[in-house]
């Protein structure tokens, strides 16, 4: 039999890349990907001898800030089993064992997955509300359109249950008011979004396309309102002053974005990372440009082709948009902001 000497609690890492400069990879400041988590581990004393039993999870192996978000990572990572592994020495061979595996730790296996369980779910429920940012302010193409988009709380009356967020795309705003935060279903693709928070559950109470919108709904309310209807008069100028607010954070955003300043996603992240990341990067790039007879790469083994193409997006002068979790790509800044 074995005992228990000490327990090690699953805790997330804290990544100074994610918030060094925010702007530069805006895909990447709030995707679960980019969080790390410190395995969570148990001390045994198994008949004399000290063992560290510990988890090792497929969607946490070899990941960094570099590879989160590319579809071929996560593919090559759903191929890997979830396991839990067990030194006895430090310079012996870890043992492992698959979940469903009989052994005399068995029983621990179902403590540490509760465990660190408990651990992600209350960081990504953190991650689901715009509450704990203050406000939070993201571009992405979706369906080959390119959207800038913001989410904020209604602090002037945090009774209210308001959440505000305003979406620009083609020349068009869109202010909606819910009664959760909806920031991550635009941030993240669908089914990424249901993979890691389940289901959209937010009620959209009210929608506007301009100030003069709300305006309009007060003049309305102040003419024909019911006595409820004008208690909300308070809270309709707070929309106002939102909208305001929430606009000229997205222009000064789409500003930033034809300049240069800001990114969806960085092209300089593909010349300073690690071999494996720019391999994974390089293949997203082909991808996208069906470039494989341009660089003649079909007779090429990977690593060939994929610094021929690396090399190519390094010295290229034309600044690019992707939205590598879709898989989709737009044209030049100016063109497309």
């Amino acid at each position: 039999m074995y005992e228990i000497l000490s327990r090690k609690d699953c805790r997330m890492i804290f990544d100074p890349l994610r918030f060094a400069r925010p702007e530069h990879n805006l895909a990447l400041l709030y995707e679960p990907d980019t969080i790390r988590f410190e395995q969570a581990e148990i001390e045994l004393n198994d008949e004399g001898q000290n063992k560290r039993l510990s988890v090792l999870r497929a969607e946490d192996s070899g990941r960094t800030y570099y590879n989160a978000g590319f579809p071929h990572f996560d593919s090559r990572q759903k191929s890997r089993a979830k396991s839990y592994y067990l030194f006895a020495s430090a310079h012996a061979e870890p043992q492992f064992f698959a979940p469903e595996q009989k052994c005399k730790y068995h029983e621990l296996f179902s403590e540490m997955d509760a465990a660190e369980e408990s651990v992600r779910n209350r960081i990504y429920s953190h991650l689901l509300d715009s509450r704990n940012y203050g406000k939070r302010l993201s571009a992405r193409i979706i369906d080959n359109k390119p959207h800038i988009f913001m989410e904020t709380y209604n602090y002037d009356d945090p009774e209210s249950g308001e959440y505000y967020q305003m979406d620009y795309c083609g020349g068009f705003y869109t202010f909606t008011v819910s009664d959760r935060s909806r920031f991550m279903e635009m941030y993240l693709p669908r089914r990424r979004y249901a993979q890691i928070f389940g289901g959209c559950n937010a009620t959209v109470t009210e929608r506007y396309s301009s100030a003069s919108d709300i305006t309009d709904a007060i003049a309305r309310i102040r003419q024909n309102g019911s006595y409820e209807d004008r208690r909300m008069l308070p809270r309709m100028a707070h929309r106002i002053q939102a909208f305001h607010r929430m606009q000229a954070d997205i222009q000064m955003m789409q500003r930033k974005l034809k300049n240069g300043k800001a990114h969806i996603r960085s092209r300089e992240q593909f010349c300073s990372c690690d071999a494996g990341a720019k391999y994974v990067a390089a293949m997203e790039i082909m991808m996208l440009y069906h470039a494989e007879k341009a660089f003649h790469c079909e007779n090429l083994n990977h690593f060939d082709w994929q610094e021929k193409c690396v090399e190519f997006y390094r010295r290229s002068q034309k600044r690019l948009f992707f939205g590598f979790v879709t898989g989709e790509q737009s044209g030049s800044a100016e063109k497309i902001w």
